[in-house]
């Protein structure tokens, strides 16, 4: 299906909106046009909840940007963009385990460049030799006019989600099913 760059922006808004804390952007912020954060916690208690065994807090913070034609420059912009707002919003702690920044772009058409350096991106910090968490970077290119999606080695699992909201299979029909309402089971 061939999207818009605003109704792939609109598909995906609201597939983040179920878990995710969605922010739309101003125009001055321009290409930038949404923020989505996710933010989860895990503890474990011994008897009480005064006696903390330990805590973990696993942090997800995605930039989406959209732009009519991707250079190399534009980019890398963004993605420094992207990584310069996520370095803002992770604060390393005795329970911060992982923070994932994730910069999306959208474009109808990319050059050969700046595909090439999306996949070539590769980010990765830890704090404290990893005592206080890490952090890493996943680049994703969506290139609307061939509907393609590129990512960095680091971003297969976004490229995952932006394939099943963006381009979902279509659902199989189960012949057993079928039958049954036939029937009147």
């Amino acid at each position: 299906m061939a999207y818009t760059r605003q109704e792939a922006l609109e598909t995906l808004l609201r597939s983040y909106s179920v878990w995710y804390d969605v922010t739309r952007c101003n125009e001055e912020d321009a290409p930038m046009v949404a923020q989505a954060a996710f933010h989860e916690q895990g503890t474990a208690y011994l008897l009480f909840k005064r006696a903390k065994m330990w805590g973990a807090n696993r942090n997800e913070y995605v930039f989406l940007f959209s732009v009519p034609h991707l250079t190399e420059d534009v980019a890398l912009a963004c993605i420094a963009q992207a990584q310069g707002l996520g370095d803002e919003l992770i604060v390393p702690d005795r329970e911060h385990m992982c923070s994932y920044i994730v910069a999306e772009i959208l474009c109808d058409t990319a050059d050969e460049a700046a595909v090439q350096a999306v996949r070539r991106y590769h980010r990765r910090k830890s704090f404290q030799f990893s005592l206080q968490g890490w952090t890493e970077t996943h680049a994703a290119l969506v290139e609307l006019g061939k509907d393609s999606i590129v990512t960095n080695p680091d971003g297969r699992l976004t490229a995952k989600f932006l394939k099943s909201a963006l381009y979902p299979k279509p659902k199989k029909r189960d012949p057993v099913r079928k039958l049954s309402k036939k029937q009147g089971v």
